[in-house]
Order: structure tokens, then sequence, then C-alpha cells
């Protein structure tokens, strides 16, 4: 039973852990996208963890070196 409990709770923990950190990216002012569509850090977290599709993450830096757009886009396993 205890097993259960944590196997549980770490997808749990790891939900919570992407949604802070996309959410720190928001307010530093990165945009997000999922095959080409401007989206904002809740519709992440409902399509990539959620739906049954792997998604890859793309880092798109400024020119000063800083993210600036983290676009995911669905792939074929």
């Amino acid at each position: 039973m205890k097993g259960d409990y944590a196997k549980e709770r770490k997808p749990m923990q790891t939900r919570a852990r992407l949604s802070s950190y996309l959410e720190g990216l928001q307010k530093s002012g990165v945009e997000f996208f999922i095959d080409g569509e401007a989206v904002l850090p809740r519709d992440i977290m409902q399509r990539t963890v959620q739906e049954q599709y792997a998604y890859m993450a793309d880092y798109v830096l400024g020119e000063n070196g800083k993210v600036q757009q983290v676009r995911f886009d669905r792939v074929e396993l």
C-alpha cells in the first residue's frame, strides 16, 4: 500500500515542478507554442502531459542568448 501512494505522488510532483518551471519562464517573457500555435503554460500541461503523444521542446534563443520561445512539436515514435 505504501508503495502505491509513492507511485501516485511522484507524477503529481513532476507535473507541479513542470508547471512552476513554465510559469517562471512566462513571467520572464518567454512565449510558448505547440505545433505552431501560441499557447499558455496551462495549455502545455494539458496537451503535452495528458495526451498520448510525445512532444519535443525546442528552445529558441534571442540575440541576447536568453530563451525567447519554447516550441513544443509532436513527434512520432
